[in-house]
């Protein structure tokens, strides 16, 4: 309608007015619609933790397309905002509740690089202390390769833009 005529010629302080008045007065569908259509604005305007909270908002309207839209897009947003814990949780909530939405594969292509791209960022330091908690008590020590972390790291990183990695051995 009006509201959405009005988001897309960039009259953002009106449309919201408008799907604010709608998403108060509305417990049905019109009322998720304009929610998500809230935290669009936000994510557009880059007020991401305001796109979290209408997105997360519209899991309360009980409309299964818009609350597996709204679980992407909030998703997306705690990864502007850098809380890739939180943002893989979404995603994984994603993957799990709704299995059969349009953005699923996206969230389930997205969640795997947002695996990988956190694993990419542990420094020796932390990779080993994390590997050193997980064998503590085993008969079987671990051990690193080679003996010197930063041995290793440093010419991984060089080939990883600067990125620290270590090479680990269990066993």
């Amino acid at each position: 309608g009006l509201a959405f005529a009005l988001q897309n010629q960039n009259q953002f302080d009106q449309a919201i007015d408008i799907y604010e008045e709608v998403a108060d007065q509305s417990g049905g569908e019109s009322g998720a619609k304009s929610r998500f259509m809230l935290g669009e604005i936000a994510f557009a305007r880059k007020e991401y933790d305001e796109a979290v909270f209408h997105f997360g908002a519209v899991s309360g309207y009980g409309y299964k397309h818009w609350q597996g839209e709204a679980q992407y897009e909030m998703a997306r947003c705690l990864v502007e905002l850098g809380k890739k814990p939180q943002a893989i949780a979404a995603f994984e909530k994603m993957q799990k509740d709704f299995p059969d939405h349009e953005k699923t594969e996206d969230a389930i292509r997205l969640l795997a690089e947002l695996r990988r791209a956190t694993r990419l960022w542990k420094t020796p330091a932390r990779v080993f202390g994390s590997v050193q908690r997980q064998c503590a008590g085993r008969a079987t020590p671990c051990r690193r390769m080679p003996t010197d972390v930063e041995a290793i790291a440093s010419p991984v990183a060089a080939r990883n833009g600067g990125r620290r990695i270590a090479l680990l051995s269990v066993g």
